[in-house]
């Protein structure tokens, strides 16, 4: 009589494995940033992991000169050499080709302190076997004095068996900007999937991809004022999925919880707005220059990367804002490595967490602590050198209080001394912005020097910190010698 065979054993449940997320933590080299400074470099981190890593969120704080920067994930076989800062040039690193050798892990709003990219219950960025994360960063200081700064990263990570869909990007620019000087203007590219041409010519373009969007993040620079991602065609035809107003340093990325599904669409159209106060026209570059992408992560059957090239247009004016087009082109890469799902073997092991990269003594994140009153000046208590030390690098810098004026006050005021003094508080406060003599009594150096403000966040906001305690010094010292006008 023939044996009864052995019974499958069943594979384990989630509970049975341990824990089910761990944090990978990574801080980068301290960077010292020139005055003056406008660089863009490489970084690398190789993360010697011997399986595939699901990340749910990823977490970015920096100590400020970090303008913005775009990370990736590669094999560690590419753009090989030393891990840290080095020059994007010597190793051949290009955006596209990064992202087309793995994926988009993450990307850093513009000038944004702290931010975090987290995505829907289930949604996660996958990191293959051996993988290699890298960004080019570009460095800005616009302040008088070097800029001793570093950036943290943070990794959440979960257990392949909480993973429903693996996002890849879809990846959006509007490369061919001439941004008019002393104009208001809105640049749209319409990607949606088009007829063959009946002439032969023209670009021939595939279909969209069906997919569900789970992220977006908008980037451009402090001319820009507003952004705007909508679904062409299908049952979501002429949805917003996302916009923005205005800008001020902040965070811009945004998760859609639910993800929303556009299994019919024809495609995105994407709109990036400027308040060019400037007389020159603006084009698209890193320093003085301007952009426009939108970056979407997505679950779809492949990688989409496209935009406007050339071709743009005025096609109308609108309450005096010129409104622009230009025809949209796009690729449809088939999905890699970092795009699969997890392996059937994989949802019956642990949690796997590679090596631990960081060593105990590493740095943590500065966070905040008021500023020390007793501090001595950096400078001379001149609003000139107010100006030159603290609103032109952080408060201007970020455009919150530049041409945009948040909250009403424009530190690029040719009559700057009149703007602070008459200045009408748009916060519910006690106190004015400044009252010569009486620093305690001056909501300005409390707004700078405090951690938790009367009547709102401190400044400057998204920031992990506050302002050097020798800068803010000039201001207190200002305001005790009465705020003067000159000298």
């Amino acid at each position: 009589m023939a044996e009864e065979p052995e019974p499958t054993p069943e594979p384990p449940s989630l509970d049975e494995l341990g824990p089910l997320t761990a944090t990978l933590h990574h801080v980068l080299p301290e960077r010292e940033v020139d005055p003056g400074a406008d660089e863009l470099t490489c970084v690398s981190w190789t993360l010697d992991n011997e399986a595939p890593l699901y990340v749910r969120s990823i977490r970015q704080d920096n100590g400020g000169g970090f303008h913005h920067g775009n990370w990736f994930v590669v094999s560690d076989e590419v753009y090989p050499g030393p891990d840290g800062y080095w020059d994007c040039g010597e190793r051949d690193f290009e955006e596209i080709s990064a992202a087309m050798a793995g994926t988009i892990l993450f990307a850093q709003s513009t000038q944004a302190r702290t931010e975090q990219q987290r995505f829907a219950e289930g949604a996660v960025v996958k990191i293959p076997p051996r993988s290699r994360v890298v960004a080019d960063v570009h460095l800005l200081n616009t302040s008088p004095r070097p800029l001793t700064t570093r950036l943290w990263l943070e990794l959440e990570l979960v257990h392949p068996g909480l993973v429903d869909a693996v996002l890849s990007p879809v990846l959006l620019s509007y490369l061919d900007l001439h941004i008019p000087g002393d104009t208001r203007s809105r640049h749209t590219g319409r990607c949606q999937t088009a007829p063959e041409p009946e002439d032969g010519e023209g670009p021939r373009l595939p279909p969209w991809p069906p997919m569900a969007l789970h992220y977006v993040l908008p980037h451009f620079h402090g001319f820009g004022d507003h952004f705007d991602l909508r679904v062409i065609g299908g049952e979501h035809d002429g949805v917003s999925v996302y916009g923005v107003e205005g800008f001020d340093a902040e965070a811009l990325g945004h998760a859609l919880d639910p993800p929303l599904s556009i299994e019919d669409a024809e495609g995105l159209a994407f709109t990036c707005g400027y308040d060019n106060w400037l007389p020159q026209e603006l084009q698209w570059g890193l320093g003085e220059g301007e952009m426009c992408l939108a970056l979407v992560l997505a679950d779809a059957d492949s990688v989409v990367i496209g935009g406007v090239r050339e071709g743009t247009e005025l096609v109308d004016v609108q309450d005096g804002v010129r409104m622009l087009e230009g025809p949209c082109e796009w690729v449809r890469i088939p999905k890699g490595l970092a795009h699969t799902m997890p392996a059937s073997y994989e949802l019956e092991l642990p949690l796997y967490v590679p090596p631990k990269a960081e060593p105990s003594e590493a740095p943590s994140p500065p966070s905040c602590v008021d500023v020390d009153p007793t501090a001595d000046l950096v400078a001379p208590a001149t609003l000139a050198s107010i100006r030159e030390h603290l609103f032109e690098p952080s408060c201007v810098f970020s455009s919150c209080h530049g041409q945009s004026r948040a909250g009403s006050l424009d530190l690029l005021a040719v009559d700057l001394h009149t703007e602070l003094i008459e200045h009408a508080m748009q916060r519910e406060v006690s106190r004015p912005l400044v009252a010569p003599g009486d620093p305690e009594g001056s909501y300005l150096l409390e707004v700078l020097s405090r951690c938790e403000p009367e009547g709102g966040g401190p400044m400057p906001a998204n920031g992990i910190a506050l302002s050097d305690a020798e800068v803010v010094a000039i201001v207190r010292e200002w305001i005790e010698i009465g705020a003067p006008e000159n000298g």
